[in-house]
């Protein structure tokens, strides 16, 4: 895991491989906490300090969440599943510019 001062004088963690960084507590680049920003979603979580690792590797909802979940949830998944799609499409776009 690698540190980082950030403009705010906070200490923030940069997930190398995600074993020590915990998916809804970490502070992401928008310096929102996932638990906060999606509240409905992660008071069906079964693991509240999974990490992002293990987050990442789980393959079916019932893993992660207590199901069913609510329609609050359920849109809020969605909304996360979209912001994940987004940040992976700019990382990919930002190393096919970086590469030319």
């Amino acid at each position: 895991m690698a540190f980082q001062i950030s403009t705010a004088g906070l200490l923030i963690a940069i997930p190398v491989d995600g074993a020590s960084i915990l998916f809804w507590k970490y502070f992401w680049s928008n310096r929102e906490i996932l638990a906060d920003k999606f509240d409905h979603l992660f008071s069906f979580a079964l693991n509240q300090d999974v990490t992002v690792e293990d987050f990442l590797a789980a393959v079916y909802l019932h893993l992660l969440f207590v199901l069913p979940l609510s329609v609050q949830a359920n849109e809020e998944s969605f909304s996360l599943l979209s912001s994940y799609v987004t940040m992976l499409f700019t990382r990919w776009l930002r190393m096919i510019l970086d590469f030319f």
